[in-house]
């Protein structure tokens, strides 16, 4: 999803208006309640927020000159890794086995296999069909990738085969390294 080097894709940045600024509380308030004291905080007046557009419709949300979350088309507010390695609940997690860590920093797909293996751990509840998720892995504190269900959890262990969520942000990134040169 992001290249190495994200900051060739920027094409423009410019300061939220005060309107996006009221929509786009809300709609992080509806995505994430359990944040609701954290974004309470960010949207402070003395806060700015900046929208950085990129080439490949990706927008990112930089407040205080920290990006913290990205959209996709006009779509929901995902939050950037570094937002949930401070708080990894905001997400349902799923995590796969120690083998596909690799294949996953590196830009793959969750796969079904590194979720119903040995080291694979699937939610207790039914979590379904384009959700987003925290993508862990085995014997890790903090998630590798963000990603989304493309087949709901309960059938992952029916279908035993085939891609369980498209990764959509994870480690070593453009968008990752582009927040952390910052």
């Amino acid at each position: 999803m992001f290249r190495k080097d994200l900051s060739e894709e920027i094409s423009g940045q410019n300061l939220a208006k005060t309107s996006v600024k009221k929509k786009m509380k809300q709609q992080l308030l509806n995505q994430y309640p359990s944040l609701e004291t954290f974004i309470q905080d960010l949207f402070q007046k003395k806060n700015s927020i900046v929208v950085i557009k990129c080439s490949n419709k990706i927008q990112l949300f930089a407040f205080n000159n920290t990006v913290l979350f990205f959209s996709i088309r006009d779509g929901p507010f995902f939050p950037t890794l570094k937002l949930l390695h401070s708080y990894p609940d905001i997400l349902p997690p799923i995590q796969v086995d120690e083998g596909a860590i690799r294949h996953i920093i590196g830009g793959a797909d969750v796969m079904i296999p590194g979720l119903i293996s040995k080291g694979g751990k699937l939610p207790e509840e039914n979590i379904p069909k384009g959700s987003m998720i925290a993508i862990m892995a085995e014997d890790k504190k903090h998630a590798l990738g963000i990603g989304v269900l493309e087949v709901e959890t309960s059938q992952i262990p029916v279908v035993k085969k085939g891609v369980a969520a498209q990764t959509i942000h994870h480690l070593t990134d453009g968008l990752w390294n582009y927040i952390s040169e910052k």
